[in-house]
């Protein structure tokens, strides 16, 4: 099975708007939308850091495509094109080397490695059809670990949602729920026995399917005045946020929405995983106090809540019984100091 014969096969996706050349050449030929500005985002999925050789391809394709749609939601733009890189590790579809002898052993790893092929392509391929973009290109290698990266580019309407505009005195507001994916990821590890399977189900959808809040980015167009996806984390989204816009955000933790699955935790747990887990991609961001009758509950086809305000001075802080707690340092953040 080589890698013309695979690209061929299962990666030989038709074009789409404004798709000049697509998949097939040395590079895609574009034609973006006159008069409009482009945001672009690239994002890695890394076999046993973001997700286990295990899982089901499908949804690791689904969820490599949301990482990246996720930040073009936060610009405020619309996906318009996704280039793929995948490099394939030696551990799927085979356990060992296998010589030429042993034909049905091979029949078997490449039946398995074809399968996988096709629920990553399936992945990408609905997660296109549901987000209305094309996938025009990207590269296929093989290496010592599976790795999915994706580039994402977008049309903006009009000027992109950035880090940098929080002013004091603004609202902050946080779409869905956070911590799920977290709770999904500790139960894999270790079922604490708090969680009905209905529950653990649902948990599961959070981390291995991700729904970016594209609809949301778009609808927050002339209302926002800063954003941020949390796929490291609330703490290190209002951090990173608050560092950009040169403000302190003041996060209400009695405020935070909580899931049937997180409310059914301690609340110390459910505190920490909401704060700290990474994985929601959902949305935090600041807006004027008189937006907030258009904003209020369900907004940009997701329940939205006011969860703080923004104040002068520097850093982000959780209040819990009147007492400030700095976020600083909390969630997710590659390390690379070994």
């Amino acid at each position: 099975m080589r890698e013309r014969e695979v690209i061929a096969e299962f990666f030989d996706f038709a074009a789409g708007e404004g798709v000049r050349v697509g998949v097939g050449d040395d590079a895609a030929v574009l034609s973006p939308p006159r008069g409009r500005k482009l945001a672009m985002s690239t994002d890695t999925l890394i076999a046993g850091v973001h997700f286990l050789p295990s899982d089901n391809p499908f949804f690791v394709a689904r969820k490599a495509a949301a990482a990246t749609l996720s930040d073009l939601a936060a610009t405020g733009a619309r996906p318009l094109w996704m280039t793929l890189s995948l490099t394939l590790g030696r551990a799927v579809g085979r356990k060992r080397r296998l010589t030429l002898r042993e034909g049905k052993a091979r029949d078997e790893a490449l039946a398995r490695r074809k399968k996988w092929f096709a629920e990553i392509a399936r992945g990408f391929k609905n997660s296109a059809a549901e987000y209305g973009y094309s996938i025009v290109g990207g590269d296929l290698a093989r290496g010592d670990e599976t790795k999915l990266t994706t580039t994402a580019l977008g049309e903006l309407a009009g000027a992109p949602l950035l880090r940098t505009g929080a002013r004091a005195g603004d609202d902050i507001w946080l779409s869905g729920c956070v911590g799920d994916a977290a709770l999904a990821l500790r139960l894999r590890k270790k079922n604490p026995g708090v969680v009905p399977p209905l529950a653990h189900k649902r948990v599961n959808e959070r981390l291995h399917n991700p729904q970016p809040r594209l609809e949301l980015g778009l609808a927050l167009a002339g209302l926002a005045s800063a954003a941020i996806d949390l796929s490291d984390g609330l703490a290190s989204g209002a951090c990173d946020l608050a560092r950009a816009s040169g403000v302190c955000l003041l996060l209400d933790s009695a405020k935070l929405p909580a899931s049937p699955a997180m409310r059914r935790l301690r609340a110390d747990m459910r505190r920490r995983l909401m704060l700290e887990g990474g994985d929601d991609y959902e949305l935090l961001f600041c807006a004027d106090p008189r937006h907030r009758k258009t904003l209020d509950k369900k907004f940009g086809g997701v329940r939205i809540s006011r969860i703080g305000e923004v104040c002068a001075g520097g850093g982000a802080f959780a209040l819990a019984g009147g007492a400030r707690e700095s976020l600083a340092g909390r969630g997710y953040e590659h390390d690379f100091g070994d």
